[in-house]
């Protein structure tokens, strides 16, 4: 455990030290600070989303139909405002769509698969991408790892190039 809190605070620390000197401003008390509000919303806004679509893709594969079209819905609908909640810039939509897969990419299978009461790793045979991690069958610290992995650039990536 030691090991893992030294990686995330070495990683953290360079994510942090990537900051633009364009994107500080200083206040009326000289101290220096970055306006992350856009990027925490898009954040914010994509997580919910996706932990709504996985959650309601797994109700209804696990036969509670309604409670599962209600979360999709409200995903979808989360997906819709977000352009009017956030304030998105047509020049960025590329960086959002980046953020958004590898939001995607780190916790929609995980969230499927404990809605589901399956085990967190759990590969099915349906789709490509399960195919694809069952081809590649990692062990599931390799797994855990590289979902981290999209975790991480899923939050650097708008924190950098989102304003």
């Amino acid at each position: 455990m030691r090991t893992l809190t030294i990686i995330l605070l070495i990683f953290s620390l360079n994510c942090s030290a990537q900051i633009k000197e364009q994107d500080l401003t200083v206040n009326k008390y000289l101290t220096v600070e970055r306006n992350y509000n856009t990027a925490l919303k898009t954040i914010g806004l994509y997580t919910g989303s996706i932990v709504l679509d996985a959650v309601g893709d797994g109700l209804m594969d696990s036969g509670n139909k309604e409670w599962g079209h209600f979360c999709n819905a409200t995903s979808t609908g989360i997906l819709v405002i977000s352009p009017f909640v956030t304030d998105m810039k047509k020049e960025q939509w590329g960086w959002y769509a980046a953020g958004y897969i590898l939001m995607r990419m780190a916790i929609y299978d995980i969230v499927y698969n404990l809605t589901r009461g399956l085990m967190w790793n759990y590969h099915g045979n349906t789709s490509e991408w399960d195919n694809m991690w069952s081809a590649f069958n990692p062990p599931g610290w390799a797994e855990l790892y590289g979902r981290f992995m999209f975790f991480s650039m899923a939050f650097v990536i708008p924190l950098q190039q989102i304003k």
